[in-house]
């Protein structure tokens, strides 16, 4: 009877517990799935007004009449004016969200106020959400090579939206090897005198004050490439002289970001 009644007691006692670890993972899932939920009804997307609920997904880019109106200037590239715009009519509809606006220089003789409302005529681009949302890819490594101009901020802010958690820093150097070539930095100083090694591919940053005619002359490079730290007239001068010359020319702030496939 004694034995009968201890089992019976240890019975209760693990079910008790075990109902309580259920309990308090149940009470865990239950936080942590009302946190989620929290933060997406928080996000901008979830307003059935959001501008984006009205823009097809499948690569339309098909011009839009909107009416912005100017939230907040932002650090100016060399070539556009930036800002971040709230969306006030997507084709006469009232909608809502932010956009970032670039406006080239040129385009407009000064530049726009903080408040101003504008009537747009263009298409518009979804910037496309991180890869990996609820995770980091721990074997990849984003390596960075920068200047001081760079904040830390925006490379953090990419890694996350990339899932990347691996991130070396680096200043930039003058000379690289990437894929078999050699890619040669020319900034402001204008130094170009690496004659112990063939010369691929030059990278002019920061309007360097060089005559590159002679660059050209001495190194006999198949690609210039200028960024987006040159003066426009610079990047104008050299792309005629490149042409002369017979030797490819790639503009960033025209033909976009210079992608090359790293054989590893």
């Amino acid at each position: 009877m004694t034995t009968v009644l201890a089992v019976a007691i240890a019975s209760q006692f693990f079910r008790t517990v075990k109902a309580k670890i259920l309990g308090h993972y149940a009470a865990l899932a239950l936080v942590f799935f009302m946190g989620v939920f929290c933060h997406l009804i928080h996000q901008p997307t979830f307003n059935p007004k959001h501008y984006s609920h009205r823009i097809h997904h499948n690569h339309d880019d098909a011009p839009k009449n909107l009416i912005l109106k100017l939230n907040k200037a932002i650090k100016p590239t060399a070539y556009n004016w930036r800002y971040y715009a709230e969306i006030v009519q997507l084709d006469s509809q009232p909608v809502c969200g932010k956009i970032l606006l670039n406006i080239t220089k040129d385009s407009i003789s000064k530049a726009l106020n903080v408040g101003d409302i504008m009537i747009v005529y263009a298409p518009l681009k979804l910037i496309e959400g991180p890869k990996i949302p609820h995770g980091f890819r721990d074997g990849l490594l984003l390596k960075i090579h920068k200047t001081d101009t760079i904040k830390h901020r925006f490379i953090d802010n990419y890694a996350v939206g990339e899932g990347l958690s691996n991130i070396e820093i680096e200043p930039l150097k003058p000379l690289y090897r990437i894929s078999n070539s050699n890619l040669l930095l020319v900034d402001s100083l204008g130094i170009y005198d690496f004659k112990s090694v063939t010369i691929d591919w030059v990278l002019l940053r920061e309007s360097p004050k060089i005559h590159l005619e002679n660059l050209i002359k001495a190194l006999n490079p198949s690609r210039i490439i200028a960024d987006g730290s040159n003066y426009k007239n610079n990047a104008i001068m050299w792309k005629k002289t490149c042409a002369n010359y017979g030797i490819k020319f790639h503009d960033t702030s025209v033909d976009g970001a210079f992608i090359v496939p790293l054989n590893l």
